[in-house]
């Protein structure tokens, strides 16, 4: 009797150099962390890094960012600043995946800051209010300021509505356009960054934080470097895979469209579909609706099926892009001829929603749309194979 050779358990979490290593395997090409650090300048590649922060009581607090300059600067730093935010749903003061637990005590009150603001806009002679200087005030007013020591030796300001952060924590960068990373000597100055789970963690209430380390003169000095990132295995396989690139989110529109139609959350729960109320040429008017994310996939393709593809002979809008879909499915199938219609369908779903096969942002396709253009088509084996169809890269 032969026994099963044994296998490791898979790995959580990848440093940059073992994850140049590996895509070197998986390409069979030479791929270096300057590589990677390239991609990830151009949103293509999701990097993060390991933070520890927990408030023990009001006088203690502990932080450590893995391989930082942290501990080095410490001496150097007067304020420290670790602060959070939520959107206004499924706002929580509990977080915990796989790769990190958060314990929050964050006060912001939504409604409060509307009233507020609509109060304030009422007393000004514009009927405006900066909202910059509004939220930076309401800011200010709930997030619990303290002069404690900090890793038992510094004693410093810390401003704070976190009692706990512990794991891996993606890099948000604030525009990709002005931030260059040096691939052979990178240092990543906080002030550049914020922070957020994972997209490969799913969290969709829209939690995120930064950390600020500001010295005697009012610089934030804490910087990251080469060994302070990590990239977590979920985002290995997606890059191997063709990758589904972050949107930059340096304009108004570009938040819009990341509302819409997500790219830093892997499964989103709701997305926002937009309402215009009045369009010219200089003034558009619209209101923004959270719906069911499936729901907004159905309404977006009958939208632009009924307004922008051509009519088929029976009068019913034809599905965009559907001979291309034919084609990846039949590539597909001769690929895995054995495999049923359930496992291609995932295939398909994956390349055009989660890996952007058609470049085209605002197109995604549903489970039923896709396995009708299969029955109809006979791809697929009605009984077939349905193990997972991986190695998707050989059909982009």
């Amino acid at each position: 009797m032969t026994k099963n050779k044994p296998t490791l358990p898979p790995r959580k979490w990848y440093s940059l150099q073992q994850a140049a290593d590996k895509l070197s395997q998986i390409f069979n090409q030479p791929v270096t962390s300057g590589d990677l650090l390239h991609y990830a300048n151009q949103g293509l590649i999701e990097l993060s890094v390991r933070i520890d922060f927990e408030k023990i009581d009001d006088d203690f607090f502990k932080i450590n960012i893995h391989n930082s300059n942290l501990e080095k600067v410490l001496d150097d730093i007067y304020d420290l600043d670790v602060h959070c935010w939520q959107g206004y749903i499924g706002k929580t003061n509990f977080i915990k995946t796989d790769r990190f637990k958060a314990i929050l005590n964050d006060t912001f009150n939504f409604e409060d800051v509307f009233n507020k603001m609509q109060s304030e806009s009422m007393k000004s002679e514009m009927g405006l209010v900066d909202s910059d200087v509004f939220l930076a005030k309401i800011n200010n007013e709930t997030i619990p300021v303290y002069d404690g020591f900090v890793n038992d030796d510094f004693y410093m300001g810390v401003r704070t509505n976190i009692e706990k952060l512990n794991g891996f924590f993606a890099i948000e960068f604030n525009d990709f356009e002005e931030i260059l990373i040096d691939e052979n000597n990178p240092e990543i100055n906080l002030k550049e960054i914020t922070f957020r789970a994972s997209r490969n963690d799913n969290i969709n209430n829209g939690f995120g934080f930064s950390i600020d380390g500001m010295n005697s003169r009012d610089k934030q000095i804490i910087e990251l470097n080469k060994d302070s990132i990590f990239i977590v295995p979920e985002e290995l396989e997606l890059f191997a895979n063709g990758g589904k690139p972050l949107r930059n989110l340096n304009s108004f529109e570009n938040f819009i469209e990341e509302w819409k139609n997500p790219t830093r959350t892997m499964k989103p729960e709701t997305v926002v579909k937009e309402n215009v109320l009045v369009e010219t040429e200089t003034l558009k008017i619209f209101e923004l609706k959270t719906i069911p994310y499936f729901n907004q996939i159905d309404a977006q393709n009958e939208e632009f099926n009924s307004t922008q593809t051509e009519k088929s002979k029976g009068g019913r809008p034809s599905i965009k892009y559907k001979d291309q879909i034919i084609e990846l499915a039949q590539k597909i199938f001769k690929a895995y001829p054995h495999h049923n219609r359930e496992r291609i369908s995932d295939a398909i779903l994956e390349l055009i929603n989660n890996q952007n096969y058609f470049n085209d942002l605002n197109f995604t396709i549903t489970p039923e749309t896709t396995k009708k253009i299969l029955r109809e088509n006979e791809i697929g084996k009605p009984r077939g194979e349905s193990s997972k169809i991986k190695a998707l890269a050989q059909f982009k």
